[in-house]
């Protein structure tokens, strides 16, 4: 896979995490796939300094992106079909 392909996975973790509704659910969401992928590429880049190191490799990290992805997606459908008024405080 690519680095635009790569990129085109990342833009679209982040696009379905930006539909969830609850604030806290879309930042953790976002705050994972940035973790995710920077802990990736760091891993890459010290690979290729010829630094030792168990990092996991580009297939198995996409493979494991697009489950995310797809995890994402599901969730976000969900949510989406039990839909329901905020919780309002009386005062």
């Amino acid at each position: 896979m690519s680095v635009g392909e790569m990129t085109h996975l990342y833009r679209q973790i982040l696009r379905t995490a930006n539909r969830f509704d609850d604030k806290n659910f879309r930042l953790y969401f976002i705050r994972r796939a940035h973790e995710d992928f920077r802990s990736f590429y760091h891993s890459q880049e010290s690979k290729s300094l010829g630094e030792e190191g168990e990092g996991e490799g580009r297939q198995s990290f996409l493979r494991r992106m697009e489950e995310h992805l797809a995890m994402l997606q599901r969730q976000t459908a969900i949510g989406h079909m039990y839909w329901h008024e905020g919780i309002h405080a009386k005062r």
